[in-house]
């Protein structure tokens, strides 16, 4: 038995490919939200002018222009928001009111006035002269403001006496004392004055104290670029400022409140160090003269003065530490006698479990 033999002819099989879409371009999002706003805004105006404004905030325009658009206002957004604050604050600004000027001129009464003319034509009717006008009140006004006459002859009005120039006092005497807010190189000059002052004011009264702080001051004020000097606080008043730090390595003008601006850089640098020894020699030998003259005096008193803040500044620490342990004392004797009360309770407790309990008896 034969099997039938059937013709299978070859179909090639046409998978389609899946075309990828291709997203369209859409306006960023820091964008649209303007366009947003604009489509928002012109609805709610009239159809006619909506239609007409729909152009200007670039609706049907391309990705590229309209995001050229609201970058341009992202770039101005600044200037606009100054000018948009000045509008609003101009207006909400109440307006001027100008006080009207009221007029200084009086005029005369109707009736005066028609009194005047009927005089006059009375007067050219008979061939007469014009009667003189009344003095206005205008003008006898302007008489009052006239200037003063003398009771004889009509003499000049008396003159002012002049007032006299306010001399001015030296409150120094002669000393170069600068202001306190003057060059960084001379504010240490006012603690040295102060001090004087303070210790021994007889010195201020001396022609040489004044001629050497003088000289002192001149020559820190070529120094006004390069050094800088202070007023001492409060809690160093009467240690700092008169006395010549010579043991500090780094500068000998720390005792007298002052330093050079550069001298850190001479460690590593021989030249500046030079320079700044032979600039620290010459102050010091121009304020000694004025040490020799104040030392005595002055020296002596502000150790005594330091002796004495920092002496009472030290007690009041002391006393207040004392009084902290005593506060202490008595916390820790009320804590004692509590423990003591606890250990005669828990000793009762002991001596009534020695006792033997009422042991029960049967008959």
């Amino acid at each position: 038995m034969s099997t039938p033999v059937s013709n299978v002819e070859n179909v090639e099989v046409v998978v389609a490919q899946k075309v990828a879409r291709v997203k369209k371009p859409s306006l960023p999002a820091k964008y649209s939200k303007f366009m947003s706003f604009g489509f928002w805004f012109l609805n709610k105006m009239d159809a006619t002018v909506r239609d007409q404004l729909f152009p200007e905030i670039k609706l049907f325009s391309s990705i590229e222009e309209q995001s050229a658009f609201f970058q341009s206002y992202l770039d101005e957004a600044s200037a606009s928001n100054k000018i948009m604050r000045k509008t609003i604050t101009a207006f909400h600004k109440p307006p001027k009111v100008r006080a009207e000027k009221k007029s200084r001129k009086t005029s005369k009464p109707v009736a005066a006035q028609s009194d005047d003319l009927i005089e006059k034509l009375i007067a050219e009717a008979n061939g007469d002269a014009a009667p003189a006008p009344a003095p206005t009140e205008e003008k006898a006004k302007k008489s009052k403001k006239s200037t003063k006459k003398t009771e004889e002859g009509g003499a000049s009005t008396e003159e002012k006496p002049k007032k006299e120039k306010k001399v001015k006092v030296d409150k120094y005497n002669g000393f170069k004392v600068p202001p306190k807010s003057g060059p960084r190189s001379t504010r240490c000059v006012n603690h040295i004055y102060d001090m004087i002052k303070e210790a021994a004011p007889t010195l201020l009264e001396r022609d040489d104290v004044r001629t050497a702080f003088n000289n002192f001051v001149d020559c820190l004020r070529k120094y006004d670029t390069e050094i800088e000097s202070w007023v001492p606080p409060k809690y160093n008043r009467y240690n700092l400022g008169i006395k010549i730090d010579i043991n500090n390595k780094y500068s000998h003008l720390k005792g007298l409140n002052c330093r050079f601006k550069n001298e850190y850089s001479a460690y590593n640098n021989p030249d500046i160090k030079k320079t700044l020894t032979n600039d620290t020699n010459v102050i010091l030998n121009t304020y000694k003269p004025l040490y020799e003259l104040i030392k005595r005096n002055v020296v002596p008193y502000m150790e005594i003065k330091d002796w004495e803040l920092k002496s009472k500044k030290d007690i009041d620490v002391y006393h207040k530490y004392m009084e902290k342990l005593e506060r202490d004392i008595k916390t820790y004797e009320q804590s004692i006698n509590q423990t003591r009360k606890i250990i005669c309770e828990y000793a009762q407790k002991c001596l009534a479990l020695q006792t033997p309990p009422n042991i029960t008896t049967f008959d």
